[in-house]
């Protein structure tokens, strides 16, 4: 009886000290990000079988002419219209001999999950290094948990899930590149920052739509002329496997050029300036567009060269997501998915300013009407609606920065 009252009473001890473990705060934050990032994949798998009209029209087809021309040796030849990094990847996804739409997808998929984890510490690098406030002392939020809904926000974005899981693109792989960028101008390390952007650039040409950060380190000094020999170098090394192949390197640096003049459309879908006017003539708006989108540029580094860098990451965080929201609405020929980049900033900017995560919702919002109305055909807000509410949102993030730049030239009168 004894014993029988000693065994008993040893379970109890384990049970109630597996029960204080079970509900402690360190199991259920693991259970919590386990049951999330089994979410995060099973909404993916839900749209993964969804055939868009970019996959059946074109990276079904590279990938049918990749596998029966021998893999790498396909590299030679002219059959797609991307750069070759992008096709480097899908060779190695086709080498593994799966199904062919999945493995297109998975190689974006893989991406978003590298994305989220550089959210992750990008935001938390902001949040270390943000003075406290002290209305901010009894925040709901604590501050550390802060990185974590950053990374599951890129997980669970609509606009990713959309881009890569259901659409099959691949605008979250130069993205990666240019937050990669993005993490090393916050440290300072600006070759490195030079290498990640070029290397983003090597993948789709759209990540010039950051170019203003490169040359706002030019004329602020940060950076000089030699740094930027860097940028060819990275270039040439991430162009050297399809050269190896046998490719010309013709062949190679007319991709971007054959890109551009692929389309003689003002605007393929996408909410910018030229989504207003839809019957203008293209060879004459095109031009007065891009010179426009070139005058803004200038002005847009005048401007930050003129503010004072009080705040890094206030600082390159405006730039950055003015940027990205900007240059491609008053860039002509520009596509439904080409504000990506202002969407992921946008989230990041969101959590560095909590009281403008309006902002961030009203970027993804746009892009996601946008993505629907593409992808199933419903559009619920018309084109011309959506691009003048990112001209809205263009227009309060240049005045709260001349605002105070103004602030800041009459603190020092």
């Amino acid at each position: 009886m004894t014993l029988l009252l000693e065994r008993l009473k040893n379970f109890f001890t384990r049970y109630k000290s597996f029960e204080d473990w079970v509900f402690s705060t360190r199991f259920l934050e693991f259970l919590f990000l386990a049951v999330a990032l089994g979410l995060s994949g099973l909404v993916r798998y839900l749209g993964i079988r969804f055939e868009s009209g970019d996959y059946l029209a074109y990276l079904s087809d590279w990938y049918d002419y990749i596998t029966a021309h021998n893999y790498w040796l396909a590299l030679r030849d002219n059959f797609s219209n991307y750069n070759p990094p992008y096709l480097y990847l899908l060779i190695i996804a086709s080498s593994f001999g799966g199904d062919r739409l999945i493995s297109i997808k998975l190689i974006s998929i893989i991406f978003d999950y590298i994305l989220a984890v550089l959210v992750y510490f990008v935001v938390k690098n902001l949040i270390k290094n943000k003075p406290l406030k002290s209305e901010n002392q009894n925040q709901l939020i604590p501050a550390k948990s802060i990185p974590i809904l950053a990374f599951f926000s890129i997980l669970f974005s609509p606009n990713i899930i959309l881009n890569s899981a259901v659409w099959s693109q691949s605008d979250v792989i130069y993205t990666v590149f240019l937050v990669a960028s993005f993490w090393f101008l916050l440290k300072d390390k600006f070759i490195w920052t030079i290498v990640f952007f070029t290397a983003a650039v090597s993948f789709k040409l759209q990540a010039i739509f950051l170019i203003p950060i490169l040359a706002v380190l030019f004329v602020k000094r940060k950076i000089t002329l030699l740094h930027f020999l860097v940028a060819p170098v990275v270039y040439l090394i991430m162009m050297l496997p399809a050269a190896i192949a046998g490719k010309s390197w013709g062949d190679i640096f007319k991709v971007y050029t054959e890109q551009g003049n692929a389309y003689q459309d003002l605007t393929k879908n996408a909410p910018s300036l030229w989504a207003l006017f839809g019957g203008a003539d293209y060879e004459i708006f095109s031009n007065f567009g891009f010179g426009l989108a070139g005058i803004f540029v200038l002005g847009l580094v005048y401007l930050f060269w003129k503010k004072d860098i009080q705040d890094k990451a206030k600082y390159w965080l405006n730039l950055g997501l003015i940027s990205a929201v900007a240059i491609p609405w008053f860039l002509p020929k520009m596509h439904d998915r080409y504000f990506f980049v202002a969407d992921v900033l946008s989230i990041i900017y969101a959590f560095y300013f909590p009281k403008k995560f309006w902002l961030a919702i009203v970027i993804n919002l746009t892009s996601f009407l946008v993505y629907t109305n593409y992808l199933f055909g419903s559009e619920t807000v018309s084109l011309p609606i959506l691009s003048l509410v990112i001209f809205g949102v263009i227009v309060y993030l240049l005045y709260s920065n001349l605002n105070k730049i103004y602030k800041e030239k009459a603190t020092t009168v």
